[in-house]
């Protein structure tokens, strides 16, 4: 009888004291548990960015190695494209066409060029990227350095060739990397301005609404008596036109001369062209 009794009382304590470090032990076994989750997490976290940073890597060795290639067509394209260029003869030669009517030969031509070069000159973005067009921009340079007249592109025509120059189709890349070229002549000699430019690139830019944006405020903003734009896109220029020509007071002259350019290749008409000007 004293003996279960007994070990009666000894099961009491130890059920007792197993509550007892339970209630101890519990709070720090918890904190344990808690403490490897966490562990495990960061290290799975750390793994996840480590992969992330070698795909990243990865990625721009690919690009770095996409744009090399690219660069290096680009210029195997422009060496086989100046090596048929020997001398001003046979690149061919432009003309300027206004209001449907090209310039009937060099003199006529020279002579509009000059003209406009003591006025704001706007030019779109397909005039510089147009490759066939090396004579009119060694010309147009000529004469801006002369006059000391610097061009004017909007910062959204200079994005549309900065978001060009690394496309993956080559045609766009090599008129986007010619079209920096020509810019960076301008800028290099100060015969340059570049409206409203920004930090950092607009990879949505659109350049026709700034153009037009600009030619307004040169027409009523400025006491400018003409300036001139310079674009092949034919929306641009029935836009632009009928926007300016709405905004006219009564009686006001036409100010602003939209002007496209026109290119001749030498192997078609070079001997007309030549006969032209006897």
């Amino acid at each position: 009888m004293f003996e279960l009794l007994g070990y009666l009382i000894l099961f009491f304590c130890f059920i007792a004291g197993f509550f007892v470090w339970g209630i101890i032990t519990m709070p720090l076994g918890c904190l344990v548990a808690w403490l490897s989750v966490i562990l495990v997490k960061a290290i799975k976290k750390n793994k996840e960015k480590n992969k992330e940073e070698e795909r990243r890597m990865a990625e721009e060795m690919r690009r770095a190695e996409e744009r090399r290639r690219a660069e290096e067509e680009d210029r195997r394209a422009e060496n086989a494209r100046r090596s048929f260029v020997l001398d001003m003869s046979q690149t061919g030669f432009w003309n300027f066409i206004y209001k449907g009517v090209p310039t009937k030969n060099k003199a006529e031509t020279e002579m509009k060029l000059k003209a406009i070069i003591r006025c704001p000159i706007i030019v779109d973005t397909n005039i510089l990227m147009d490759s066939d067009l090396d004579c009119f921009w060694q010309d147009l340079f000529v004469q801006c350095s002369i006059n000391n007249q610097k061009i004017i592109i909007t910062s959204s025509v200079y994005d549309e060739v900065i978001r060009q120059k690394d496309d993956y189709n080559q045609e766009k890349r090599f008129k986007a990397r010619l079209a920096l070229r020509r810019i960076m002549q301008f800028s290099d000699s100060n015969l340059l301005y570049i409206s409203d430019i920004k930090k950092t690139i607009n990879p949505y830019a659109y350049a026709d609404i700034d153009i037009i944006n600009i030619c307004e405020y040169i027409q009523n903003k400025t006491n400018q008596k003409m300036f001139s734009m310079i674009t092949n896109d034919k929306d641009l220029i029935i836009r632009t036109r009928h926007i300016l020509n709405e905004q006219k007071k009564g009686g006001e002259e036409e100010i602003c001369r939209i002007l496209s350019v026109g290119y001749t290749k030498y192997t078609e008409y070079w001997d007309e062209y030549k006969s032209m000007q006897k």
